[in-house]
């Protein structure tokens, strides 16, 4: 009687091992797809434009180019600022070297932009900005500037 329920036990334990194992590996394939279909890569962002209405007849735009820079297109301050962008768990960051008509600008003057980073996400169809930093005497300083959530662009191709 006692190897019957010995036997019993050993496999209700196996059923319940088994049982155990197809829900882990149900839960690790679910969560793989899903974080798997929030990467972003450099080529998904490859020559991409993005856009803004600012205002009517205002429109800035973001350009992401093959070589991991990106060209921006202010309307507000009717000037084009270039950089580099790179991508790390989920979020896209500018690197923003220079605005293009820098090179007219003194260096000393305080209308010259210095180096800026910029934390972007996208949500759906919408790339957002959610942070800015500066880089100060060597070194990156988070900045109180905040991006309002109506504050998105929209992709075009």
């Amino acid at each position: 009687m006692s190897k019957l329920i010995l036997m019993y036990y050993k496999n209700y334990l196996l059923k319940v091992i088994l049982f155990l194992g197809l829900v882990i590996s149900v839960i690790w394939f679910v969560s793989c797809v899903e974080n798997s279909s929030k990467k972003i890569t450099f080529d998904k962002m490859e020559n991409t434009k993005w856009f803004i209405e600012i205002a009517e007849g205002c429109i800035s735009e973001l350009n992401f180019l093959s070589d991991k820079k990106y060209l921006e297109y202010n309307c507000e301050m009717e000037d084009s600022l270039k950089g580099c962008y790179g991508i790390e768990n989920g979020y896209i960051y500018l690197y923003q070297e220079e605005n293009i008509s820098e090179e007219s600008i003194l260096i000393d003057s305080s209308e010259r932009i210095g180096k800026v980073k910029f934390k972007l996400v996208i949500e759906g169809n919408k790339l957002r900005y959610l942070t800015r930093e500066d880089f100060i005497d060597g070194e990156w300083v988070k900045s109180n500037h905040t991006f309002s959530e109506d504050y998105f662009y929209l992709k075009k191709n």
